[in-house]
């Protein structure tokens, strides 16, 4: 694994829920990636799950919402997230990113164990593609 790595201007990928990828340094137990939604009011990720792997991310810029729900449940309140701001992403727990601005949102995540493929993250429906779709 790349014990340095410095973060590249162009994405290396795009993660499963459509978050620009800049690989980051990793090692044995762990990847790291530098995550990008581009700006947009209301510019929302997929819906996504992991199985197996835990994930822990650290605000960099831009101001958004991250709904994160044990049960899946699209009535819990999303947490505010904003430059400072980090937290868990526990294994099995679902996941959306919405952009509150015009500006890019960057994040900072951990994967443990590291990252397998993208055959880790399930798609799934989320809060923010249920309020794209109310009449």
């Amino acid at each position: 694994m790349d014990t340095s790595i410095q973060l590249g201007v162009d994405s290396d990928a795009v993660a499963p829920d459509g978050m620009e990828v800049r690989i980051l340094a990793g090692c044995a137990s762990a990847t790291m990636a530098h995550f990008r939604l581009p700006g947009g009011v209301g510019r929302s990720g997929k819906a996504i799950v992991h199985d197996g792997l835990d994930e822990l991310w650290y605000c960099l810029a831009g101001v958004g919402e991250m709904w994160l729900s044990a049960s899946a449940d699209p009535t819990e309140a999303p947490m505010e997230v904003r430059p400072g701001v980090s937290f868990a992403i526990p294994d099995g727990c679902t996941f959306q990113l919405r952009n509150l601005s015009d500006e890019p949102l960057d994040v900072v995540g951990v994967t443990i164990p590291p990252w397998p493929g993208d055959h880790a993250a399930r798609i799934t429906i989320g809060p923010f593609d249920r309020a794209d779709n109310d009449e």
